[in-house]
């Protein structure tokens, strides 16, 4: 008797290059999906660190931080504030500045913390102190009592829309609603407005 050695038929190898392909068509994008959702998870816990920092940065250093956004390098900064200086050239306000070294800073601003804004992301708009900004003008300065000046930012990635809201008393609130328009805020009992 003849051993008869059987391989696969054609039509055997065609559906198994079918199944790959079809698989593969629903996982890859799926996995790129999470991907990015993982990214953009990323991103929003790294913005909501950067907001606490800068209110207990403000609070420890007894300075002013900044808030800002750098169109060119796609980012959001914390910096110190320049210190205010009197006719002799001395800072106003109590207590000298301190780095974290616990040596005297000089008198210029110095970026203490940076976020990257994920690729595919974009910043539609910004708001300071519930009026309408843009990016070049959007600075949110956190105080050393840990309030700050209000604001926010309305993000687009691929159509959804997830906007920070700074309340001016430093909570903030990451969500999906736009921006509140300022022209229609009113002040809800208990609350009141700084005065500068």
């Amino acid at each position: 008797m003849r051993n008869r050695r059987r391989g696969f038929t054609l039509v055997e190898l065609g559906v198994v290059c079918i199944i790959i392909v079809t698989m593969t068509a629903v996982i890859i994008p799926n996995m790129l999906a999470i991907q990015r959702s993982r990214n953009v998870w990323q991103f929003e816990q790294a913005i909501q660190r950067l907001v606490a920092s800068s209110i207990e940065e403000a609070i420890n250093r007894n300075r002013e931080m900044v808030l800002t956004f750098d169109d060119g390098k796609n980012q959001f900064l914390l910096s110190t504030e320049a210190a205010s200086q009197d006719s002799s050239g001395a800072p106003i306000g109590s207590g000298s500045p301190t780095s974290l070294n616990g040596a005297a800073d000089d008198q210029e601003r110095k970026v203490v913390a940076s976020v990257i804004l994920p690729s595919g992301t974009t910043v539609q708009q910004y708001q300071k102190a519930g009026q309408a900004s843009n990016s070049g003008e959007w600075q949110i300065h956190f105080f050393p009592d840990g309030t700050c000046e209000g604001g926010g930012i309305e993000l687009s990635e691929n159509g959804a829309t997830r906007t920070l809201y700074i309340d001016p008393r430093g909570s903030y609130t990451f969500s999906e609603k736009a921006l509140p328009d300022p022209s229609t805020q009113e002040w809800t009992a208990g609350d009141f407005q700084r005065r500068a």
